[in-house]
């Protein structure tokens, strides 16, 4: 796809999206599910979800399709599309204020384009392979900080970690705390990638192995504004890999920590 396409995509996705989620809380429901551990599906999670990808089978019918929360469809393409319909789902559940959708297209397993939207606050962050990141309609891009002590990072301990992973987030957390000014643990992936290319925070981690459905719109976002994406070790991610960016400058003084552990 060029980008004038990529571009006019954004914008039917854009109006489409935001008219599902408003017609989803027109059913005021408190509908909860369980899934993996104690992590939990909305009825606004599973709404959302088809309407997304309606409204992009009505353009490409023949794509496919990676949900959170209705797995991989199985027709084969060379698009394919990532949908965490609402990413922060126990947040939005608990009307804590910090949860987004997020949908990113892939080209033969490389991202092309990326949308989050920020509900609470009503802001649409998006990228294009080679064009740029942008908040709205201004473009963004990751900070310039170079000193770990002038740093925040952030990171995840979810309800759908087991104790395994669980004590790798807390042995990492050991290590890095003292190098940093502060590490946050937000629960909320949209807002950790959105905050990272817009320069508020500078380093973000996942110790769990992910194939990222909530990531992969916000990696190639801050890819586009200037950041650096790996696994923790410092390599190119496989498909389904553990989790480190930054606003590279100071990615390699992190996995040199990290080896450490």
């Amino acid at each position: 796809m060029e980008n004038k396409e990529l571009l006019e995509l954004h914008e039917y996705l854009v109006r489409e999206v935001k008219q599902a989620y408003l017609d989803s809380q027109k059913f005021n429901t408190n509908e909860v599910s369980k899934k993996e551990l104690n992590d939990i599906a909305t009825f606004t999670d599973r709404y959302m979800e088809e309407r997304i990808v309606h409204a992009i089978k009505e353009k490409y019918p023949d794509h496919k399709f990676i949900g959170e929360e209705y797995g991989e469809s199985e027709n084969e393409s060379e698009y394919d599309w990532l949908i965490d319909p609402i990413d922060g789902t126990i947040n939005f559940a608990a009307n804590i204020p910090m949860f987004g959708t997020s949908i990113a297209l892939r080209k033969n397993k490389e991202t092309i384009y990326g949308l989050i939207i920020d509900w609470p606050n009503d802001i649409v962050y998006y990228g294009i392979k080679g064009y740029g990141s942008f908040k709205e309609n201004d473009r963004i891009h990751v900070s310039e900080r170079t000193k770990l002590d002038d740093s925040l990072l952030t990171m995840c301990i979810t309800s759908s970690y087991d104790k395994e992973y669980l004590d790798k987030a807390i042995s990492v957390f050991t290590k890095l705390q003292p190098h940093l000014r502060g590490i946050r643990i937000i629960v909320c992936t949209v807002y950790e990638l959105v905050w990272l290319a817009s320069g508020l925070t500078d380093l973000m981690l996942n110790v769990k192995p992910s194939i990222g459905i909530s990531s992969c719109a916000g990696k190639l976002i801050i890819e586009e504004a200037g950041g650096k994406v790996t696994n923790l070790n410092g390599e190119k991610r496989k498909e389904k890999d553990t989790l480190l960016i930054s606003n590279g400058l100071l990615h390699d003084q992190v996995v040199q920590l990290l080896n450490e552990l």
